[in-house]
């Protein structure tokens, strides 16, 4: 909305700059001082907004995070919640480069960093147990 209101204030601006005679600094200084402090505002606000959105060290996205992995699913517990999902609830199961995707939804999935085991062989073996219960019990 505020888009469209700060469009039809410049359309204004124009109509009547073409009605008026003088020097173009002496007739767009005015749009100029408003276009500036609009797109100050809406700068900062962008900043709030995106501040507002970043995850808290410690919080749900960047806390501590522990898993259980049985054959009744995917147990996580963090400082403030647990929660569990079946097998049935995995889509599927990467094993990338540098990160095994356990993926729950289009756009959710537990990434589990492969830097936390000893080798990459510890690493796919954890891959392979993880596709065996899924297997298994989904």
């Amino acid at each position: 909305m505020t888009w469209v209101l700060f469009g039809v204030f410049i359309a204004y601006m124009y109509k009547e700059v073409l009605k008026r005679e003088g020097s173009i600094i002496e007739i767009l200084w005015p749009m100029l001082i408003v276009a500036i402090t609009f797109l100050a505002i809406a700068y900062f606000y962008t900043l709030k907004f995106r501040k507002n959105l970043t995850p808290k060290p410690g919080g749900f996205i960047l806390g501590t995070t522990k898993f259980k992995f049985t054959e009744n699913g995917i147990e996580e517990e963090g400082e403030n919640y647990k929660t569990s999902m079946s097998w049935g609830g995995v889509l599927n199961i990467l094993n990338e480069l540098n990160y095994i995707y356990i993926v729950l939804d289009t756009a959710a999935a537990y990434i589990i960093p492969k830097r936390i085991f000893n080798s990459e062989d510890q690493a796919i073996e954890f891959f392979n147990q993880l596709e065996k219960l899924r297997n298994n019990y989904s």
